[in-house]
């Protein structure tokens, strides 16, 4: 919270600020611009007013938020600002509100996946229910979720993500639509990852022919699935 000690009220304000810090029920930046106030006393203040003006507050809040929020979430030199406002959006932010997706990139972005996925797994159950099941929207947060899993350290919960993810994206998108396809890369994938190279070589080589028809034989996509092909098929090899 900023408390701005200009104007005719800067003394009462200073005496007044002075005194919750003696009781320890606030700290105040070393510019004495910023103040944070004690968890104890933001829930019994905000206990003691109507649900009605406490769903007025938190919607102040995450608006603020949002616009404190930097833009650029995967740059690096907007981290630090997201590390500064973290607890707070955990506090105030929807789990489904383009916030809490900007603060869940650069948890990503900064590589920490476990507290990415932590987020996610709430943000796909915020958009499942708002969006609903089958929304662009709610598939999309259901795979950055899976990969992300997979890159906290879970191959295994990765790969039953992607496991069931795959026929949904059939029924809704088709059998060889690109994001489909990439699902089954990713299923091919943490398949291999999980401790199944063989599969995960054979799951490829069935996805091989399916890019080059679908994307063209020098699409990235393409050469990035028989990239996968070759590496994992030499891990098959050396496992046997």
């Amino acid at each position: 919270m900023l408390a701005g000690l200009d104007g005719a009220d800067a003394p009462g304000v200073a005496d007044a600020l002075g005194l919750l810090a003696s009781y320890s029920m606030i700290s105040r930046s070393p510019d004495r611009l910023a103040v944070s106030v004690h968890l104890l006393v933001q829930t019994i203040t905000l206990a003691g007013l109507p649900d009605e003006e406490q769903a007025e507050l938190r919607r102040t809040a995450a608006g603020l938020l949002c616009a404190a929020l930097p833009s650029n979430p995967g740059n690096i030199s907007s981290w630090p600002a997201y590390a500064r406002l973290l607890p707070h959006a955990r506090a105030v932010l929807h789990p489904g509100s383009s916030g809490m997706r900007a603060v869940i990139e650069y948890l990503r972005a900064s590589g920490d996946y476990r507290a990415a996925t932590a987020f996610q797994q709430q943000r796909v159950s915020a958009l499942h229910d708002t969006l609903g099941p089958h929304h662009p929207g709610t598939l999309i947060a259901r795979t950055n979720l899976a990969y992300w899993m997979g890159k906290a350290g879970d191959a295994a919960g990765a790969l039953g993500l992607f496991a069931a993810l795959l026929p949904v994206r059939e029924r809704v998108s088709g059998s060889e639509h690109p994001n489909t396809l990439t699902v089954r890369a990713n299923l091919a994938h943490w398949t291999g990852e999980a401790g199944d190279p063989a599969l995960a070589r054979d799951l490829f080589a069935a996805l091989l022919p399916i890019r080059e028809r679908v994307s063209g034989p020098r699409h990235p996509n393409t050469v990035k699935t028989r990239t996968s092909l070759a590496l994992w098929n030499e891990r098959a090899e050396r496992s046997m």
